[in-house]
């Protein structure tokens, strides 16, 4: 494999068994329909190059008609971080070498001393699921930006709460339950193919940056493979729960919900289960 899953998790996600389904080429849906107010999902990357990001109006406008942003975590709440941190190292005093070849873990450590700054051993103790998060911006050029940070920005200048999809201890938990080898051994597919890694992401970007889905899904979906575990439950299962929780958070409040990418198309994407339950969606082109 020439993309770690998990890296593509980490930028987008996925949430499609197939991609035959038609879905308009945009980032940017309304939901409207009996019982909810009027709200907007948007597909966001994680982390990209700064160059190549922006706030597109359309986006802008969505913003200022809502009265909440939703986000997959309440990045607003301090307390998510404390979450974060409370469940950021292996347990036992556990350590990443130990499931390690001595060639692999130097592979490792030189790369992220020369890309970090810091060896292996600085990072010893910590779960897989973090060290992938501090190897991405090593596959982005130049500045990162993210999403997330920046509506988070957005919604405190306009002074709008910020709500959670989910709580951070469940994110983690499902990386937890990822044999620890496992992830190791896509970290190092990173590691061993950069290169490759890198015309991968790329093409994952300029998908993106043209708002077209099926590109996006078929790009990911050849990179996922087979695993079924990471396919169900750290996205299908997800965007299930997610449609349970988006139309009482919209019966309430005009939401703008801001997701991974990748969670809004195919048949089992968000898009799909709330036209299931009767909510009409629409592609927002301008």
């Amino acid at each position: 494999m020439s993309l770690s899953r998990l890296l593509l998790l980490l930028l987008v996600g996925i949430s499609t068994r197939a991609v035959a389904q038609s879905t308009a080429a945009s980032l940017l849906w309304s939901i409207e329909g009996q019982g909810i107010k009027k709200s907007y999902i948007f597909g966001t990357v994680h982390m990209l190059p700064a160059k190549d990001f922006a706030i597109k109006p359309k986006v802008k406008r969505a913003i200022q008609k809502s009265d909440i942003m939703v986000m997959e975590l309440d990045l607003d709440n301090p307390m998510v971080q404390v979450e974060l941190m409370k469940d950021i190292k292996l347990e036992n005093d556990d350590k990443l070498s130990n499931y390690l070849s001595d060639e692999d873990a130097v592979l490792l450590s030189n790369y992220m001393e020369d890309h970090i700054g810091s060896p292996l051993s600085s990072f010893d103790h910590l779960k897989p699921f973090f060290l992938t998060s501090m190897l991405i911006p090593t596959y982005i050029e130049g500045d990162v930006a993210s999403f997330e940070r920046h509506l988070v920005e957005i919604a405190q200048s306009q002074k709008m709460e910020i709500i959670g999809l989910e709580k951070a201890e469940g994110q983690l938990k499902i990386f937890d339950e990822i044999p620890i080898e496992k992830q190791l051994s896509q970290i190092m597919d990173l590691v061993k193919d950069k290169g490759e890694a890198q015309k991968k992401f790329d093409a994952i970007l300029s998908a993106y940056k043209t708002e077209d889905i099926h590109r996006l899904v078929a790009t990911t979906l050849e990179q996922i493979g087979d695993d079924n575990y990471q396919k169900e439950a750290v996205l299908w299962n997800r965007n299930k729960d997610w449609v349970e929780k988006i139309p009482q958070m919209a019966a309430k409040e005009k939401c703008f919900i801001a997701v991974g990418a990748a969670h809004l198309g195919g048949d089992q994407g968000v898009i799909s289960l709330l036209k299931e339950r009767g909510y009409t969606l629409t592609p927002i082109i301008k």
